[in-house]
């Protein structure tokens, strides 16, 4: 037998009624509740996965991005011909896109700095 299906039999879903009176529908759902999430934990636990699109990176340009969607494409194709021609474009875009994300990031971090004016509590905020 299934291990899923008997412990989704084993739990009362038939809740008795509280001691001091009739049943309470907040206590009922608060309940089930509780047991159905137990188990869809133990069963289907939360997975984090990146989400692509997020710009939460302000010193990516468009013309970084692009940079980056040619680095894919040459990788695909790289990984499809397997030839060192298209190993070297890929490898090319790559170091390519390294070095313009390096020197945007250092421009965006100097022209915090710049506009900080030497407050570094409203530095490190941003930074953060």
């Amino acid at each position: 037998m299934n291990t899923k299906n008997t412990i989704l039999k084993g739990v009362n879903w038939n809740s008795a009624p509280c001691p001091d009176g009739p049943v309470i529908v907040d206590k009922l759902w608060h309940d089930f509740k509780r047991e159905f999430i137990a188990i869809a934990d133990r069963h289907a636990p939360l997975t984090q996965r990146r989400v692509r699109g997020i710009d939460n990176c302000p010193w990516l340009n468009k013309s970084i991005k692009a940079t980056m969607r040619q680095r894919d494409y040459f990788h695909k194709r790289a990984l499809k011909s397997n030839t060192s021609e298209d190993w070297a474009s890929y490898r090319r875009f790559r170091n390519r896109v390294t070095n313009e994300i390096r020197s945007a990031k250092a421009s965006y971090n100097k022209r915090l700095i710049e506009e900080s004016g030497g407050d570094h509590r409203s530095f490190w905020r941003t930074m953060n």
